[in-house]
């Protein structure tokens, strides 16, 4: 019975894992990214930030980039930064 019961659980568990994994909702990195650059980061805290915390499966560095690159210019916008200031941080 012990055996049983132990299976019935690995099975329901392992069901959960994947059941969860399929069905998680998909990041918006062109959001996250424009955010961020809201935010006053910097364009490469997040290539560091994934040095050290493993980047997910789903990152879209060309969205996330193109996000950035559209916040920091509305950034720039609301506090009158320098152009060039923009364009040294995404080197």
């Amino acid at each position: 019975m012990k055996w049983a019961l132990t299976i019935l659980s690995a099975l329901i568990l392992g069901g959960c894992a994947n059941w969860s994994s399929s069905n998680t909702v998909s990041t918006d990195w062109y959001k996250i990214g424009y955010q961020e650059a809201l935010n006053g980061y910097t364009a490469n805290w997040r290539n560091n930030y994934h040095k050290v915390v493993e980047a997910p499966e789903n990152f879209d560095s060309e969205q996330y980039s193109k996000g950035f690159k559209a916040g920091k210019n509305e950034q720039c916008q609301q506090t009158d930064c320098n152009q060039k200031e923009v364009l040294a941080d995404e080197s």
